[in-house]
């Protein structure tokens, strides 16, 4: 591949010189302010101090949220399991089930005798 790609008609140089050509006759430049340049210094030059400021839990807060996340995950489980259950049809249908499996063994062991 050269470096030209057709764009609007022509084609666009996208060698090194040639873009550096066609970027001076697009792009105007321009002359930086000298306050503008002598603020982005100070700024850029000065180290900022970044620190996390870390929160200690109480041993009683500690203690609160460990039993809150106990409490909550066995009533999550509690939930997912009757929500299992529920699709599952419940306790009517494991019932029906239950009394055909009997009605099946009933009739297989008259069927012996």
């Amino acid at each position: 591949m050269d470096g030209k790609y057709f764009r609007g008609g022509r084609y666009v140089d996208l060698d090194l010189p040639g873009l550096e050509v066609q970027l001076a006759e697009v792009l105007a430049p321009i002359i930086p302010r000298v306050n503008f340049v002598d603020d982005l210094k100070r700024r850029l030059s000065v180290e900022q101090d970044i620190s996390l400021a870390t929160k200690r839990l109480d041993p009683v807060q500690s203690v609160l949220l460990g039993v809150a996340g106990v409490i909550s995950g066995a009533l999550i489980l509690v939930i997912g399991l009757r929500a299992i259950i529920a699709l599952l049809g419940g306790k009517g249908h494991l019932q029906q089930f239950k009394e055909q499996i009997q009605q099946k063994k009933t009739q297989t062991m008259g069927s012996f005798s």
